[in-house]
């Protein structure tokens, strides 16, 4: 169970860091750089909690 859970729970954080990345970041930074004065919409980076993950549990898989 404890792999089944690593893979579902690393493959959620993926999805919504890349989410975070295409949808929020980018459109924030088009909108900014055509000068539209839109409000900043804050989220939180995950890049750490997948970096934790990986470091975690990758070396006990292989």
């Amino acid at each position: 169970n404890s792999f089944e859970q690593f893979c579902t729970n690393y493959c959620n954080e993926k999805l919504q860091q890349f989410f975070n990345e295409r949808i929020i970041k980018e459109e924030q930074l088009l909108y900014e750089k055509e000068g539209l004065g839109l409000k900043k919409i804050s989220y939180i980076d995950n890049q750490d909690c997948i970096g934790m993950l990986i470091k975690i549990f990758l070396p006990s898989l292989f």
